[in-house]
Parts: C-alpha cells; structure tokens; sequence
C-alpha cells in the first residue's frame, strides 16, 4: 500500500493507481485494495439484505445496530 500512496498524485485517482501498480508487480488490483475497502464490500451485502428485511423503513443508523 505504501506504494500506493506514494504514487497516487501521479494519477487520477487513487483505484487508477492501484491498477497500475498491481500491473507492475504483477498482481490483481483487488489485492492491494486495502482491508477496509475489502471488508466495507463484504459487510454491504448484509446490510442491504438487512435494509430489505425491514422494508427499506430505517435509514444507515438502524440498520448498523
């Protein structure tokens, strides 16, 4: 990741900066995505499922209790 934030004002964003390097390096982007990222997209299906089970009523604040 260090080189990732090195490199990222060479880019447009910091996702472009991750292909690029993951390209270098030689390996896949979602590798040096790092953790947070990784768990957010893990923990967005379970709450999406939660926001449906109750009908889509409770905002963000009651659906991470």
């Amino acid at each position: 990741m260090r080189m990732v934030f090195d490199a990222k004002d060479q880019y447009e964003s910091q996702w472009a900066a991750i292909v690029s390097i993951a390209d270098k390096i030689g390996c896949t982007a979602e590798t040096l995505r790092c953790p947070r990222a990784q768990r957010d997209d893990i923990l967005m299906v379970e709450i999406e499922r939660v926001w449906q089970v109750n009908q889509q009523v409770y905002g963000a604040d009651k659906v991470w209790r």
